[in-house]
């Protein structure tokens, strides 16, 4: 939330976002608060009770009651976060004033200081208060607020703060938060009054709250659907679990002793067996009740129930003649079942959800379709709205309109009318990523993936992957389409069955368009995209390629994607394929999560940028060795996987694409000769002296050296295209001869002592990497839709910039005492042996 603050005064805060009610007249509110406990020693429960119940002793806050919570957390929520207070209707008040996130209109906190607890300073340019504490109080408000926005559907949020006689009142939207300056609420209580008094009367959607998203009451019909679909299993499930069932009381009534003697059991070849085609039919039933588990899943009892509307409209073709627009409305037509305006859905809790206010706020939801019965993936994201940006559901209907393959097939999709963002339009100073207006939006896809880390063997990894590169491929060469976002929890799996194997195998689905761009036409002789839209990093800072890590500007690229896929196929290796590495959490963080902080610009990290420059990934394993990361047939067996071969020739491609990129950037496959520039040989650059070590200045001596060589130049032009890496993962993605078998091993990144897999991965803002979050959507059994650096989920606590303390001089050494030439010197005390006796000082 850095830089996502507008300040404004108290009475232009009321004006602008909180309206007088027409022809009531507003009461006096002299000396509303005149009776507060405050003052130096005072805690902060009495402080709380005293405004408390003034408030609800007059007429402030009419059907409304304003509740203090500061002892008891929402027991429904898991992370026991308990806010000091809320507004809440009459109706919905909380019991045992337990804190209710779902129910509370407008969110209360006390502190005690008047100063040091202020989260704000109105004195300084950047308004955010730079404190420890006060840093650490912001990130709590900051937490409430989101807490809030995840449990109910909202446009905007409130938070009255409170700090001794003080008191802030702050406005949270999707772009940011507009914040009043402070104001003595004692001797000035008719902001405080006048904003609660207002607020109170106003419509539900004035107040925040979505009007398209209707709460489901215990009871109703919309309730009993949603657990009646839930608990409706597949005749073919309940039939083989029935099987299963019988077979396991057959199986131990045979283990029972029987007549020759007490202790003899019938032998381990008499159990009847599960068969391999029983075993494959038991699969295939939970691969096809997948999405009904998952919406069982989702019914939580601490969570309220939605009735959600999305406005389907129709996508506009990107660019083209009439013919492509033509071709883009039968293929919205064609997968879409009624072509109503509108379309309801049921949805509990989110399968998939974003932390924090500032963003997209995205959550997936496995939601029923009201008019079909059918379970589908609903996604709600508040998408960043510019004009040359497009939703994501026109990109994918464009997409198949142009016969892109292993993309999701689109319901409806489409803008909650009237639902943006405000307070970007507040920002008055300028900013180097300056806020960005959001729009409500809401799509449905047909297909419920599974996460890729569920993959069954590693030969299933790869096929997955390689669905995936057709994918792009066919988005770059039909569509002129990039993705610029691939990572791990845009790769899906889906399951279907293969007649030739007589089975459910996995196909992949790429995911998560919405950041993708046109690409220029293929006669204008430029793979870039076109110039940027934001002046942020696009993609998924783990999955991120060297280059555009490097340069925050780059122009994105083919090789950017096509790298990332390089990435994807290594994350899930580490973690679940057998491998020599000794530590392969420390190793992934390093690798995935490593950043080069320099000049205060956050670059590719030192690992990950070696294995580009060497196109091998080693470490070294003593002072004098250095050992290359091997995958593994199993745990025990040094024989060599596989995977080896198309990973090492995956970073020898990479490596040379980077030395020649980095020295002369054009269509360098076009040449037939490539000039061959030269670069500046070191000689002995570090020097051992008598006094110590000394890095010498850097002499420029000798010959110089190719920067890449004409087999660089051949290698790097196999990336051009995607041909040469499907070619790659095709040889080996169909079971070959030697593929082991059951080559998946358990989660390495799992922690062995509280067995809870470690954060690895963070997310990425337009500076570098910020906040841990947890990327294990994959754990989660559904998909994930990982922020991206477009608008990056932001930390919930905001860490604490530590203030540098000045530097100490180093205290000056005591001066020597002169003694006289011929002074006898001081006896030195030597401690005594182990033994009786005693060494004394020996006279000079």
């Amino acid at each position: 939330m850095s830089g996502k603050y507008v300040k404004m005064g108290p009475q232009e805060f009321l004006d602008t976002f909180v309206e007088a009610p027409i022809g009531e007249k507003e009461p006096m509110w002299k000396n509303a608060f005149n009776k507060v406990v405050n003052g130096p020693g005072v805690k902060e429960a009495d402080l709380c009770e005293s405004v408390l119940k003034e408030i609800n002793k007059r007429t402030i806050c009419p059907g409304h009651k304003v509740i203090g919570t500061p002892h008891r957390a929402d027991p429904h929520n898991d992370s026991r976060q308990k806010v000091d207070g809320g507004l809440y209707p009459n109706e919905r008040t909380p019991e045992d004033n337990r804190n209710s996130w779902a129910d509370q209109l407008v969110s209360f906190e006390w502190k005690r200081e008047d100063v040091s607890d202020d989260p704000f300073d109105d004195s300084s340019a950047e308004f955010e208060a730079t404190s420890e504490k006060r840093q650490k109080n912001r990130g709590q408000i900051i937490s409430y607020a989101s807490e809030v926005l995840l449990r109910q559907h909202r446009c905007f949020h409130y938070t009255v703060v409170i700090f001794g006689v003080y008191a802030r009142i702050i406005r949270w939207d999707r772009s940011g938060a507009v914040v009043t300056e402070k104001f003595d609420y004692t001797m000035r209580p008719r902001y405080l009054c006048r904003f609660l008094w207002r607020f109170c009367q106003l419509s539900p959607e004035k107040q925040g709250l979505d009007p398209t998203a209707v709460r489901i009451e215990e009871g109703s019909d919309d309730w009993t659907r949603m657990d009646r679909v839930a608990a409706t299993k597949s005749d073919e499930l309940k039939a083989l679990e029935e099987a299963r069932r019988e077979k396991a009381i057959k199986n131990s009534k045979r283990t029972k002793r029987r007549g020759k003697s007490k202790k003899q059991k019938e032998t381990p070849q008499e159990q009847e067996e599960e068969t391999p085609q029983e075993k494959q039919a038991w699969l295939d039933a939970q691969h096809a009740d997948f999405a009904r588990q998952c919406f069982e899943e989702s019914l939580a009892s601490d969570w309220p129930r939605w009735r959600l509307t999305v406005c389907d409209e129709p996508a506009d073709a990107l660019g083209g003649d009439s013919s492509d627009a033509g071709a883009s409305d039968a293929s919205s037509s064609s997968t879409r079942p009624s072509g109503k305006a509108s379309r309801d859905f049921l949805v509990c809790k989110p399968h998939f959800k974003t932390p924090g206010v500032a963003g997209r706020g995205t959550r997936g939801y496995i939601a029923i379709d009201c008019e079909t019965g059918e379970l589908v993936f609903l996604k709600d994201a508040w998408r960043v709205d510019l004009d040359d940006i497009m939703r994501e559901g026109d990109v994918l209907e464009h997409l198949a309109s142009k016969g892109v393959q292993n993309i999701p097939t689109v319901l409806c999709h489409g803008d909650v009318r009237g639902q943006c963002t405000v307070t970007y339009e507040f920002e008055q100073r300028e900013a180097a990523h300056p806020m960005k207006k959001h729009a409500h939006y809401r799509l449905v896809e047909k297909e419920i993936g599974f996460p890729l880390s569920d993959f069954e063997h590693g030969c299933y990894l790869l096929k997955v992957l390689l669905d995936c590169l057709y994918a792009h491929r066919d988005a770059v060469e039909k569509a002129n389409i990039l993705h610029r976002d691939i990572s791990a929890g845009n790769i899906l799996m889906i399951y279907k069955h293969d007649d030739e194997l007589g089975c459910m195998m996995p196909f992949g689905l790429l995911n998560d368009w919405e950041l993708s761009k046109e690409l220029p036409p293929p006669n204008s002789g430029s793979g870039q995209a076109s110039s940027a839209r934001q002046p942020d990093r696009t993609g998924t800072w783990q999955f991120m390629s060297a280059a555009s890590l490097n340069d925050a500007n780059k122009q994105m690229v083919v090789q950017d994607d096509l790298e990332s896929f390089l990435y994807v196929l290594l994350y899930f290796a580490l973690r679940f394929l057998p491998n020599n590495h000794p530590n392969v959490p420390s190793f992934m963080r390093h690798f995935f999560d490593g950043a080069y902080d320099g000049d205060g610009v956050y670059r590719c990290g030192l690992v990950k940028m070696m294995a580009m420059q060497s196109g091998a990934i080693e470490w070294k394993q003593d002072r004098h060795t250095k050992k290359r990361l091997q995958f593994l047939y199993s745990p025990n067996a040094e024989i060599p996987h596989p995977l080896n071969d198309i990973i090492s020739t995956l970073l020898q491609w990479f490596a040379a694409y980077h030395r020649v990129e980095e020295t002369y950037v054009s269509d360098y496959s076009a040449r037939a000769t490539p000039a061959i520039p030269k670069r500046p040989v070191l000689k002995n650059p570090w020097h051992k002296s008598r006094k110590g070590k000394e890095r010498l200045d850097q002499q420029i001596v000798g010959d110089s050296i190719p920067a890449f060589t004409d087999s660089d130049v051949a290698l790097a032009a196999k990336l051009t295209s995607h041909d040469a890496m499907c070619e790659l993962f095709d040889s080996v993605g169909a079971l070959p001869e030697g593929w082991p078998a059951d080559d998946k091993t358990s989660d390495q990144l799992r922690d062995t002592i509280n067995n809870q897999v470690l954060p690895t991965v963070q997310e990425s803002n337009a500076e570098g990497p910020t906040g841990q979050m947890d990327l294990d959507a994959d754990l989660r059994r559904r998909r994930r839709t990982p922020e991206p650096v477009l608008e990056p989920p932001q930390p919930v606590l905001e860490p604490p910039q530590p203030v540098p303390e000045p530097p100490q001089p180093f205290p000056e050494p005591p001066k020597p005492v002169p003694q006289a030439r011929n002074a006898p010197r001081k006896a030195k005390k030597v401690p005594p042996y182990a033994g009786d006796r005693v060494l004394r000082p020996r006279p000079l």
